[in-house]
């Protein structure tokens, strides 16, 4: 993750990596057993630089002993930095109409 990241999920936005660690860490401790999956992957930008991503995916596990899952549309948005790929800013919403 980029240092300035923004994520963007159903229930709100969350920026800088502390914020967004915070929110993974509390999808990974209430899904158990999840699995995450993402398929029709379109490269929409790729340079030496940046590199844009738009995808669907689906997750499924349980939530409090329920079996629950999900999924939509993705977009998600790399810069190289320090020599590494990173996620500048990751948006996963509901699937378009």
């Amino acid at each position: 993750m980029h240092d300035d990241v923004c994520v963007t999920f159903n229930n709100g936005t969350y920026k800088g990596v502390i914020e967004v660690q915070e929110v993974f860490e509390s999808n990974f401790c209430a899904i158990k057993g999840e699995q995450y999956t993402i398929s029709n992957e379109h490269w929409v930008h790729v340079s030496k630089t940046s590199a844009v991503c738009l995808y669907h995916f689906q997750w499924t596990g349980l939530i409090k002993g329920e079996r629950c899952s999900g999924g939509g549309r993705g977009t998600t948005v790399l810069v190289f930095n320090d020599g590494q790929w990173r996620i500048i800013t990751e948006h996963l919403g509901p699937h378009a109409a």
